[in-house]
């Protein structure tokens, strides 16, 4: 009886130690079948990674802080000299505008192009100024102009033309003075209501004017500074209504306007 029991553990024992082994033995089976149909051959791994295409970007051109500030001074300068402001007020004029725009680029041809208008601006102010007898206001023109353009041929030649015609006028006024007894009349002014520039002067200036639009005599204007003498003149000129009044201005202590005969 013992006996049978145990031949029967042992056959049993036997029949699932097998079963055990064929178990592990289909699991080996299976894993390296499924190793060999997950893991790619050497054939089928690329030797590199492929480069992904790229699109080209083109980069936005940006103007630099440079190039902003160059046009942003040129649009300046530019609306300085549609306004008259040629050299002045000091650092808010055409002509420091365009040299500020030339030392942040030489090449500049634009601001080149400004300080050259602005030269031949006051080359044709100068010469209106001759044509119209108003020497003084000639001189002021070159005064203001030659320190910024010291040595340039056309100026040059305009200043030549202005002490030309500033002897010119002083030998006709003074063989006017010789032939005729010096002067026709002398008008004394006011010297408080002239350095206010009163009504009462500017209504003696223009009777003055009249006259001489009349009469075509001319004058020699007495004033105390050149300042004064190129005011004066302009009140005869404008209220003369585009009559040209000829004469010269002295500089004197009392100011005066002479009447002189006819040139």
């Amino acid at each position: 009886m013992l006996g049978t029991i145990i031949l029967r553990f042992t056959l049993a024992l036997s029949i699932v130690l097998n079963l055990a082994g064929c178990v592990n033995s289909t699991k080996r089976e299976q894993t390296a079948s499924l190793d060999k149909s997950v893991k790619p051959s050497k054939s089928d791994v690329p030797s590199a990674a492929p480069e992904v295409a790229k699109e080209a970007v083109k980069p936005v051109a940006t103007p630099s802080v440079q190039s902003r500030i160059e046009t942003k001074l040129l649009k300046q300068a530019q609306q300085a000299f549609r306004d008259a402001r040629y050299t002045t007020p000091s650092h808010d004029n055409a002509y420091d505008k365009f040299h500020s725009v030339l030392l942040l680029n030489p090449e500049n041809n634009q601001a080149r192009a400004g300080l050259q208008a602005i030269m031949l601006r006051y080359a044709e102010l100068i010469r209106t100024a001759l044509k119209d007898g108003r020497i003084s206001s000639a001189k002021n023109y070159m005064q203001q102009i030659e320190v910024f353009y010291p040595a340039n041929s056309l100026l040059m030649d305009l200043k030549k033309q202005i002490a030309k015609a500033q002897q010119s006028v002083a030998s006709r006024v003074r063989q006017q003075e010789e032939k005729q007894g010096n002067f026709v009349e002398e008008i004394r002014l006011p010297r408080m209501e002239l350095s206010a520039k009163s009504s009462e002067v500017t209504k003696l200036l223009a009777e003055i004017a009249t006259r001489l639009q009349e009469t075509k005599e001319s004058v020699l204007i007495y004033a105390r500074n050149d300042k004064e003498g190129r005011w004066i003149y302009s009140q005869l000129k404008s209220a003369a209504q585009g009559y040209r009044v000829r004469g010269d201005i002295r500089i004197a202590r009392s100011p005066k306007i002479r009447i002189m005969p006819p040139l």
